[in-house]
């Protein structure tokens, strides 16, 4: 329609000139735009009924630790699963032409540089057509399935039902593994698909609930733990306005950039305790945020928190493991930019994963912040990646969300170049070199871990340190000692040198696992552009 103006306006003004008509012109612009809309629009796939299509195995489908020697036996036939999202991949032609379509965003020379599009945009160009997901979900009712949702995106369809469905339409079977002490399920096998639809397919999520683990370390024993300066104990913790104060964003500060309109959207996989977060902004003296129930509300900055699960009565189970990761990852986007509304999105029953492709699915934020990730788990002897439908799924979201203009922020990793091995109990890596899901994917930005000089967080250079009576404690080249009882808020005094972030010499005898910025080379991507 654009284009139909601009043909008016050239038609108006030469009408001006010569008092020749137009109309011609503007109807041939006219039937141009529609024909190229219409041109647009996903052509069809399926061709025949999907119940006459033979069954193919859908490789990359089962997880690291769905293994024999921690198989526990069948999952009740009668139990439900009560989120399975089949995820679409845009066909050859669509996929050309969205990667096109953001070089072109990305491009400062092209027309279409920062043009983002909507969901619904982008399911009339990328999606699946209307009349293949009719007929995708016509197969999953006749399997048993029930219909929970379809993404706005056109790219997901997501369904319920028993374990005897789920073993009987994909051709798999559904255990349970007890694995570092907890039980869980998941799929023995491949998960198979009528050949039409598979070929189609990224991934199907929820046949298991093997869930990211949170990239946070609990702190082990160590003297040179960089901890604000506590008149306690002494030692340096790190507050908002030390970050400030270390990587010098009182300059955005000053010139009035806070995080004003921004809203950054920070996912997981369980309930919170929002009164835990506003304590926090008091305590380290930031502005007051506002909790708020509905999006709809003018208050500002404010923090509201949406549950996806389709079971309502999960959205308030609080995961003990998940909850330090998340009050962190909402605490210190909110500590930095102070003054940006925070958005949780969390799914205790299907996974931060399926948070994250909600968030983007709706297009709820520009910016999305995850510190989940499971490893991608390359099989050397078998030259393939067994956990690949999960990266070639969350890739078809994040490109989604870039389409959309929204940045995806990941946390690379804690376990070095080990990410497989996260058993607590090994002092040696035997899962090969391995690298973190989503850091992996090319189109988000992956943040790896440092950490201060060791000499920098020396912390206690005087007094007893053990807490038992507040003293005076001496500062360092970098922190502000306490000269009283009284905490100091803002300790750090400039920028403190840092190191790569490896501590296995102190996690790796304690028996607490490897600790280190994740990274390496991705055996299912290609180096990007």
């Amino acid at each position: 329609m654009h284009g139909t103006f601009m043909a008016e306006l050239i038609c108006f003004r030469r009408a001006m000139r010569t008092g020749l008509a137009c109309l011609a012109v503007v109807v041939s612009v006219f039937l141009f735009a529609s024909a190229s809309a219409a041109a647009t629009m996903p052509a069809d796939r399926i061709s025949a009924p999907l119940s006459l299509s033979p069954l193919v195995q859908l490789t990359g489908n089962t997880k690291h630790y769905a293994k024999p020697e921690y198989d526990k036996g069948r999952l009740p036939s009668s139990a439900a699963l009560e989120s399975i999202t089949l995820t679409f991949l845009p066909s050859a032609a669509q996929q050309q032409d969205l990667d096109n379509l953001l070089a072109a965003q990305h491009n400062p020379a092209s027309p279409l540089f920062h043009q983002w599009i909507t969901p619904a945009e982008y399911a009339a160009r990328f999606g699946v057509s209307a009349n293949d997901l009719q007929k995708i979900s016509n197969w999953l009712t006749s399997q048993g399935f029930s219909i929970v949702s379809q993404s706005a995106a056109g790219n997901s369809i997501s369904v319920r039902g028993t374990v005897n469905v789920v073993e009987t339409a994909f051709q798999t079977e559904i255990h349970q593994y007890l694995v570092n002490g907890q039980l869980h399920f998941a799929n023995a096998t491949n998960p198979s698909l009528p050949q039409q639809l598979a070929v189609m397919i990224a991934g199907i999520q929820g046949l298991d609930n093997f869930f990211p683990q949170p990239k946070f370390i609990p702190a082990v024993q160590s003297s040179t733990s960089p901890l604000f300066t506590s008149s306690e104990s002494g030692s340096h913790f790190l507050s908002p306005s030390d970050f400030a104060t270390i990587y010098n964003t009182t300059p955005f500060y000053s010139a009035g950039l806070h995080g004003e309109s921004q809203t950054i959207a920070i996912v997981g996989q369980t309930s919170i305790y929002t009164n835990d977060i506003i304590a926090f902004r008091s305590a380290a003296s930031l502005p007051s945020l506002t909790y708020i129930s509905s999006l709809s509300s003018t208050s500002t900055p404010y923090l509201s928190t949406y549950c996806v699960s389709s079971v309502t009565s999960n959205c308030t189970k609080v995961s003990t493991s998940d909850l330090p990761e998340s009050d962190l990852d909402i605490e210190l986007s909110g500590g930095v930019a102070y003054n940006a509304n925070l958005l949780f999105v969390y799914d205790p029953q299907s996974g931060v994963f399926n948070a994250y492709e909600y968030a983007i699915n709706n297009n709820l934020a520009p910016i999305i912040s995850i510190s989940y990730g499971e490893c991608e788990d390359y099989v050397q002897s078998l030259g393939n990646v067994e956990n690949k439908s999960e990266a070639t799924t969350l890739q078809v979201y994040t490109k989604e969300g870039n389409s959309q203009g929204q940045t995806t922020i990941v946390a690379s990793g804690d376990s070095g170049a080990a990410a497989c091995d996260t058993s607590s109990t090994t002092t040696s890596a035997v899962d090969g070199l391995q690298v973190d899901i989503p850091a992996d994917i090319p189109e988000v930005t992956a943040a790896g871990g440092t950490e201060f000089y060791p000499d920098a967080a020396a912390s206690c250079t005087s007094g007893s340190c053990n807490g038992s009576t507040p003293s005076v404690y001496a500062g360092t080249s970098w922190w502000q000692g306490t000269p009283s009882s009284t905490d100091v808020l803002s300790s750090a005094t400039g920028y403190i040198p840092e190191v790569v972030w490896n501590d296995n010499a102190v996690y790796v005898p304690q028996k607490a696992g490897f600790a280190g910025g994740g990274g390496g080379i991705s055996q299912a991507f290609a180096k990007p552009s």
